[in-house]
């Protein structure tokens, strides 16, 4: 039978020869497939790489991972019982699951450093604020033990009282970052903090959008406030104002120190002459100049001063422009040879008189490291947009925030001149509920695929509005630009709808959510420009003396 078998099938040698011939072409193919398993094990490997690099849990170290490895596992006695069987079994997960949660809870209460943020936010309608921050505030410094800690406090109720609650002395010397803000953040019990000798000394944000409803007769009594007067390592600062009324300063801080100041009202020229002077650590500056002819007759002709560290400006023309149109005189006393970024926000871009006119293209021109431009106006013309870009060809990014139906399109008038804005790589267009039945995309499609712009790369278009629910009503729709980012070009082409995003936000406002700078590495600084329920003229306006005193 066996001889039957191996002579029907052929000798050893035969069969062994008919299994070599069927393995060479699997070996073929083998090789073939290698190189693909290959690239494909590799992209796996980066893509798990990159999880895992984007992953918050990856900032945790692995000394601490596997300490929260080996709590969860059961004790010596649990494995021994019945109810931790190994391996476990898939309908006693849930008892699995209940003890995980329950050690990481344990493990998290122990650990400080896990707590060291605090964000409350306390609604008008709230039945007890003070109640529930002062509940929140004792569990809170419990937790924390003597780690650093940060408070945003962002409140719709009173605050009288809440800051003790929340900011009990004994926290002064640990806090790193304090956002105040909301509707109804009174001065006053901002005002009564007492902080101890050392102050604040690990404080390195403020952000405070307090009301100040005190006439100047109030503030010559109490005297500025300096509960922030002593903060060595304070570098960031947002605050409402500086004045009020006749009365300056209102607060005292370390100016000399700071890196990023933002001041949300009208700010007089003396503030700049007697603080700011010799401020050389400053980078980034949001500044809403007030009109004051005399002062600036009696305190700005004569001086001069340098921000050799300045970076990033954005000069609000509101105030100013509400009297006499005329582009503040900063520009012609501040040396901008450091300058990267600059932001104008206003209403028409009008500049009178002749001799604003040539200060300001002057100060332009002197802008030799500028890379980055946004021009945020109610309305400005094609001829001052030529002017302004034939005077900055070595920018590179280029932010423009459409808002009226006769404002001129950007984008027509690059298309019209190539020339402009040579090496021109980005643009963001922010496009108002009014420009979006008419903008046109065919011209964004011009100027992606033009040849004469070799550098472009990127174009980001914000929509304020909910395309989706009002569609039919609006030419524009979301499928014109997603066919976009299929160009010829290779031009990377992102779409942001972001309606929900800025509805606690006045349009001056919304170049917050595209300002880099913030959005990245100060995303706290945004409480600030939110506008409080019920008061949209908040930080729009000059504070006018009560008193009627000097």
């Amino acid at each position: 039978m066996a001889l039957s078998i191996e002579g029907g099938l052929g000798s050893t040698p035969e069969r062994r020869l008919s299994v070599e011939a069927l393995r060479r072409p699997i070996h073929a193919l083998e090789e073939q497939l290698s190189p693909p398993k290959g690239e494909e094990k590799q992209l796996i490997c980066e893509l798990y790489e990159l999880v895992l690099e984007r992953a918050p849990i990856s900032n945790i170290s692995d000394d601490i991972l596997r300490e929260i490895f080996l709590q969860t596992l059961p004790s010596a006695r649990e494995q021994a019982l019945s109810t931790y069987p190994k391996p476990f079994r898939i309908w006693e997960s849930p008892l699995l699951l209940r003890r995980v949660c329950k050690k990481w809870k344990d493990l998290t209460e122990s650990y400080s450093l896990l707590w060291t943020t605090l964000r409350v936010y306390i609604p008008e309608n709230a039945p007890s604020g003070r109640d529930m921050v002062m509940h929140w505030a004792a569990a809170w410094q419990r937790l924390t033990k003597a780690s650093n800690i940060e408070l945003h406090l962002i409140t719709h109720v009173s605050t009288a009282g809440l800051f003790s609650s929340a900011l009990p002395p004994p926290s002064y010397e640990r806090i790193t970052k304090l956002p105040l803000s909301g509707q109804s953040v009174d001065f006053l019990p901002i005002a009564s903090l007492t902080p101890p000798e050392r102050g604040f000394p690990v404080l390195e944000e403020l952000v405070m959008a307090y009301r100040d409803d005190l006439n100047t007769v109030v503030w010559k009594e109490r005297g500025p406030l300096k509960a922030f007067a002593n903060c060595p390592r304070l570098r960031r600062v947002a605050i409402r104002s500086v004045s009020s009324g006749a009365y300056f300063p209102t607060i005292v801080l370390p100016w000399q120190q700071l890196t990023h100041l933002i001041i949300l009202s009208p700010t007089p020229l003396r503030f700049y002459t007697m603080s700011l002077k010799d401020c050389h650590s400053l980078r980034f500056a949001y500044i809403l100049p007030m009109n004051d002819p005399l002062d600036q007759s009696n305190q700005l002709q004569a001086c001069q001063w340098r921000w050799d560290s300045l970076t990033n400006l954005t000069l609000n023309l509101w105030e100013s422009q509400y009297h006499i149109p005329f582009f503040p005189p900063h520009f012609n006393h501040l040396q901008f040879d450091t300058l990267q970024s600059l932001r104008l926000i206003g209403m028409e871009f009008e500049i009178l008189p002749i001799e604003d006119i040539d200060r300001f293209f002057r100060a332009i021109r002197s802008m030799k490291s500028l890379q980055h431009l946004s021009l945020c106006f109610s309305a400005i013309d094609s001829v001052d947009y030529a002017d302004i870009f034939q005077c900055l060809p070595q920018l590179t990014n280029l932010d423009v925030q459409l808002r009226n139906l006769w404002d001129e399109d950007v984008l027509q008038i690059l298309n019209y001149d190539p020339s402009l804005l040579p090496n021109l790589k980005t643009i963001s267009i922010d496009i108002g509920p009014g420009w979006a039945r008419d903008f046109s995309v065919g011209r964004l499609v011009t100027l992606i695929e033009a040849c004469a712009r070799k550098t472009f790369q990127r174009v980001d278009v914000y929509i304020p509005v909910d395309l989706e629910s009002v569609k039919g009503a609006f030419s524009l729709n979301l499928d014109d630009f997603n066919s976009l980012k299929n160009n010829r070009a290779g031009v990377e082409v992102e779409i942001h709808d972001v309606h929900r995003e800025r509805l606690d936000l006045d349009d001056w406002a919304y170049w917050i959510d595209r300002e880099p700078e913030l959005v990245r590495n100060w995303p706290e600084a945004r409480n600030a420009f939110v506008i409080p329920e019920g008061d949209p003229d908040f930080y729009l306006y000059s504070d006018s003396d009560d008193s009627g005193e000097d």
